[in-house]
């Protein structure tokens, strides 16, 4: 058996037919790293339902396929998969896993994007009274997972009443065939901060993240507890969130009239929605051009920032002489430097607070 990353649907159902344990189909699992452009279009869900499956593969008394969207802090009753053994990878957002157990503990273990579980030991053996509840630990964003049957059941049974549950599909191979299920996509408006998180840890592109911004409408309330500012700077800026080598989530506070000086962001994407105020941006397409591209940009308005080329260059003010402005920005890739052009070396960036604590002596707008 191959021991490489499976990145498509067809290589994993090609892989799952070469398995000879239940073992075996769990590593498989656990070398998958599915795209979001992989997975996504098997994605559909119902509005009105806790979670929705979507059937991918059946192979006959072999292994079953599937995906389940599962509605924001929603999930199953604790159940038992009637002589099936059960793996699952998150691939969006966080589930929470409660293992149930014949005179033992509960067991629970929360399985982030990436991570698998290790299954259910069928019913019909010695323990036979294993079973398991599945929830979205997340209460305002879907979570989507990965699912392996060994052997295929269209039924469950449920823990509470020994009643059967009668599994449906809300699609099959990538069609409806329920009248109400949809696609999940990123139509929707983002108004946390968490949930902004969790939609930038599934993309794939930098111009996603510039996507993911124009969608988003987060309140104040949301937003506020990041806004720390130095009084002695021109602007402040607030690490929000950070994801290895993926992106930088920052909020930034400008003072009236205030703003930086012409800077290139290192090789990272940069984008920039405005929150409260107003900015202007210039755009330089060299770093000693006398003249840019400038653009005013109002609350709730999205700038595409500068592309990841040591040759583009911008400046950032804030347009209002008398009042504050706040602006949410993404770096695809995270950057702990910018380059101006009267520098030889890199200018290292400095926070005023990280993840919603100050750092130094400031104050909350």
């Amino acid at each position: 058996m191959r021991v490489n990353t499976i990145t498509t649907i067809e290589d994993l159902i090609h892989q799952l037919r070469s398995i000879e344990s239940p073992k075996e189909a769990y590593e498989v699992l656990k070398r998958c790293k599915l795209p979001r452009k992989e997975w996504l279009p098997y994605a559909y869900y119902q509005p009105e339902s806790k979670y929705g499956r979507n059937l991918i593969h059946l192979e006959d008394n072999l292994f079953e396929l599937f995906l389940i969207c599962w509605a924001p802090g929603q999930g199953n009753e604790p159940h038992r998969h009637c002589g099936s053994y059960c793996f699952f990878q998150v691939l969006q957002g966080e589930l929470c896993e409660t293992l149930y157990q014949f005179d033992k503990e509960t067991s629970n273990d929360v399985y982030k994007v990436g991570k698998v579980s290790q299954g259910i030991i069928p019913v019909g053996t010695l323990k036979k009274s294993e079973s398991h509840k599945v929830i979205n630990n997340h209460f305002s964003s879907r979570a989507v997972s990965l699912h392996v049957y060994l052997k295929p059941t269209d039924k469950n049974k449920c823990v509470r009443n020994e009643e059967t549950i009668e599994l449906t599909y809300v699609s099959e191979y990538r069609k409806p065939i329920v009248s109400s299920a949809l696609l999940l996509g990123w139509a929707s408006t983002i108004e946390t901060i968490d949930d902004l998180i969790d939609h930038l840890k599934t993309i794939e592109e930098a111009r996603d993240a510039h996507e993911l911004l124009e969608r988003c409408n987060i309140p104040r309330k949301e937003w506020i507890r990041y806004a720390f500012y130095k009084q002695s700077l021109n602007f402040s800026r607030n690490l929000i969130h950070e994801e290895v080598n993926g992106f930088e989530l920052l909020l930034i506070c400008w003072k009236p009239g205030q703003g930086n000086q012409r800077h290139n962001h290192c090789g990272s994407y940069c984008f920039m929605h405005v929150l409260h105020g107003e900015l202007r941006e210039i755009l330089y397409r060299a770093k000693d051009s006398s003249k840019g591209d400038e653009n005013v940009y109002r609350a709730g308005k999205v700038s595409w920032g500068v592309v990841a080329k040591e040759s583009e260059w911008h400046e950032v003010k804030n347009n209002n002489s008398s009042s504050w402005a706040v602006s949410l920005h993404v770096y695809v890739k995270p950057t702990k430097e910018n380059k101006v052009p009267s520098e030889n070396e890199p200018i290292t960036l400095e926070y005023v607070s990280e993840y919603g604590k100050p750092v130094s002596t400031k104050s909350l707008i």
